[in-house]
């Protein structure tokens, strides 16, 4: 989306009707917001800052200027980390939040490789015993 601003020397009601009237004829206008007291036009939306310029030039007999032509993006959602619903939370408490569920998860894992590695060490004890009593059952 683009945020196309455009000075008139001459912006007066007759002209502001006729802008409107023309402008319904662009593909992609989403708003159009007319600021009498500095005579600027704003036009936002998927427009070609050239023909909304010549649009306007058509009705006027004055030349456009283009003052700024500008991306906008809708702002994205940001997510909310902690905190009460009514809004985000404390950074501090956010930051602490996510430490203390990280050294959860690091305790976890720890854990579950200290499980495994005994676990192996079980199976090596009781395959050293069961091949010590094939020894002495051959004996």
């Amino acid at each position: 989306m683009k945020k196309v601003v455009l000075k008139l020397n001459i912006l007066d009601e007759g002209v502001k009707q006729k802008a409107l009237k023309n402008f319904s004829d662009l593909t992609g206008v989403d708003s159009i917001v007319f600021d009498m007291n500095v005579k600027m036009v704003t036009v936002k939306g998927d427009v070609d800052p050239v023909a909304v310029a010549s649009k306007l030039k058509k009705i006027s007999t004055c030349t456009p200027e283009i003052v700024s032509v500008s991306s906008e993006r809708k702002p994205e959602k940001k997510k909310v980390e902690g905190g009460s619903r009514r809004g985000g939370g404390n950074k501090k408490k956010t930051d602490e939040r996510r430490k203390a569920h990280e050294k959860k998860k690091e305790d976890e894992e720890k854990k579950a490789h200290e499980k495994i590695k005994a676990d192996e060490e079980k199976k090596a004890r009781e395959k050293n015993k069961a091949d010590e009593e094939k020894k002495h059952m051959k004996k």
